[in-house]
C-alpha cells in the first residue's frame, strides 16, 4: 500500500523516457541550380600514375578544372600525384581509404574509412579535403550522418556515363552531351590502377572543346557550390544504364 502513497514526482521519474526523434540525415547534393553555364567533371577512384597526369593535361588544355576523389589506397602510393593536382589547380577530396560499401549504415565504419583516407591525403601536405563521396553512392543515415560530423559535405552526381564499366567512347561521348545542362555534376573515374581509362580520355577529347564552345565553364564542384542559387538532393545509387 505505501507505493501507493508514493509523490507523483516519483512515479513519473520511473516511467520510460520518449526517446528523442532521429536526426534527419544530411542530404547528398546531386545537382546545383545556378544562373551561370557550368558543368563539374569529377573523376573517382584514383590517383592513378599512368593515367591522372592525361587527365590533368587534358583539362589544363581547355582551361578547365575538376574535382578528384582519392582513395585512401591509391594516394598513399602516389603523393606526388597528389600535389601535382593541387598545382594544376584542381580541387582533391575524399572518396575513403579502401572504396568500402557500406550497405551495412555503419556510422562507426564510415568514420574509420573517411579519417583512414583523409590521412592518406594530407600526408602528401595538401589541405584537409572538405568533399566526401559515398563509394557506389551507398550510404544510409548513419553512416551520412557520420561523414557530416567531421566537417565534410556529401556530394553525388546527376551524370554517370558508366565509364567504369567497360563502355564505348561514344557511348560516354552520348550520354554526357545528351544530359549536360547548368548546374551538373559529372562522375566519371582515372582510377583504379587496373581498369583501362582510355575510352574516358578519348571522350574528354571530344567533349571539353565542345562544350566550351557551348559557352560551358568546366568546373571543379567547389566552384560549382559558389555559384549556386540552390541545391538538388536524391539519392545517389546507380540505375541501370539506358541501351545506346
Amino acid at each position: 500500500m505505501h507505493l501507493l502513497a508514493l509523490p507523483l514526482c516519483t512515479v513519473a521519474a520511473l516511467s520510460p523516457v520518449a526517446p528523442a526523434p532521429p536526426q534527419t540525415a544530411p542530404p547528398v547534393v546531386q545537382r546545383v541550380l545556378t544562373s551561370e553555364r557550368r558543368i563539374a567533371f569529377t573523376f573517382d577512384d584514383g590517383p592513378n600514375e599512368q593515367y591522372t597526369p592525361q587527365f590533368i593535361a587534358l583539362l589544363q588544355r581547355y582551361g578547365a578544372h575538376a574535382t578528384f576523389f582519392l582513395i585512401g589506397t591509391e594516394a598513399t602510393k602516389n603523393p606526388a600525384m597528389i600535389r601535382q593536382l593541387r598545382a594544376a589547380g584542381m580541387e582533391i577530396a575524399n572518396h575513403g581509404m579502401r572504396h568500402l560499401y557500406l550497405r551495412s549504415d555503419d556510422g562507426e565504419a564510415a568514420l574509420a574509412e573517411v579519417r583512414a583516407g583523409e590521412q592518406a591525403i594530407v600526408s602528401a601536405n595538401v589541405p584537409r579535403p572538405t568533399l566526401y563521396r559515398l563509394p557506389g553512392g551507398i550510404g544510409g543515415p548513419r553512416v551520412r550522418q557520420a561523414v557530416a560530423s567531421l566537417g565534410y559535405r556529401l556530394v553525388g552526381w546527376s551524370i554517370d556515363p558508366r565509364d567504369s564499366m567497360n563502355v564505348s567512347t561514344a557511348k560516354i561521348v552520348r550520354v554526357i552531351r545528351e544530359q549536360a545542362a547548368p548546374g551538373a555534376i559529372v562522375l566519371m573515374h582515372d582510377g583504379p590502377p587496373t581498369a583501362a581509362r582510355l575510352p574516358t580520355l578519348a571522350a574528354l577529347r571530344t567533349l571539353l572543346p565542345e562544350l566550351k564552345a557551348q559557352g560551358y565553364t568546366i568546373c571543379s564542384v567547389g566552384e560549382l557550390l559558389r555559384s549556386a542559387r540552390s541545391f538538388s538532393y536524391r539519392e545517389t545509387r546507380r540505375a541501370p544504364l539506358p541501351m545506346m
